[in-house]
């Protein structure tokens, strides 16, 4: 793999892996693969402490405590519904039914790491303390009822508006072109809106960033796909 593969993500090329070509998905295809590729983003850190949410009675202890002391690549081929995510997506991007198998400890991570930036996911950060982790999350709750929620669907829609590239041609899209489309398109519109008012303040003017400046998708959130986002891409693309 290539450092600087990522400059190309935005071509949706293929990139050139040890052990294949690794395709991108495309926004036709998350309906599929969504609930898997948030399964794959999530850190060993993170499953260990989405399981030990489920442990209320104390089942789960053995399991738990046997994944603190594993890395995740033992995680991934013990548990079913991990195992699951990963052979199905790995299968979909390598178009190879047998890829799973060429996976080793040795380049798992490498190739887990490649595929989560291909389709703009971020692994979340978990406190091992679990209280502390339980605050986190209850301000996020918060932040997302305080803000409004830009929908992936409100993106689509707004770069068909402004573009003029019909739904069908935003559905061979992948994530990434959709995600530097839209943000791209929200940096021109910024862009003139500041013009706009420079002409009126000058001291307005005087921080305007260019609309062609670098987009880090990477800076950002995760851009994983919620499962009622996922319903919503369906209708739009599915009818």
């Amino acid at each position: 793999m290539n450092e600087n593969s990522q400059e190309l993500f935005i071509l949706g090329i293929p990139v050139d892996t040890p052990i294949g070509k690794c395709h991108f998905l495309k926004m036709k295809d998350y309906n599929d693969y969504a609930a898997y590729l948030n399964l794959i983003k999530m850190s060993k850190n993170e499953i260990v402490y989405r399981y030990s949410q489920l442990n209320k009675n104390g089942e789960l202890n053995e399991l738990i405590e046997e994944m603190k002391k594993l890395p995740l690549f033992d995680i991934v081929n013990q548990l079913p519904n991990f195992n699951e995510a990963y052979s199905e997506v790995f299968q979909k991007v390598f178009q190879n039914e047998d890829i799973f198998e060429l996976i080793d400890r040795d380049n798992f991570i490498s190739i887990r790491k490649l595929i989560i930036e291909m389709h703009c996911l971020k692994e979340e950060k978990i406190s091992p303390n679990p209280e502390v982790q339980r605050r986190i999350e209850q301000s996020k709750r918060l932040k997302r009822q305080e803000q409004e929620l830009l929908e992936v669907y409100d993106m689509i829609s707004s770069i068909m508006a402004f573009t003029g590239v019909p739904y069908k041609e935003i559905a061979e899209m992948t994530m990434y072109q959709m995600y530097m489309t839209f943000y791209r398109i929200d940096r021109i519109k910024d862009y003139d809106t500041s013009i706009l008012f420079a002409t009126v303040s000058p001291e307005a003017g005087k921080n305007i960033k260019h609309w062609s400046e670098h987009v880090d998708l990477f800076k950002e959130e995760s851009h994983a796909l919620t499962d009622e986002q996922v319903k919503n891409l369906k209708r739009l693309f599915q009818g």
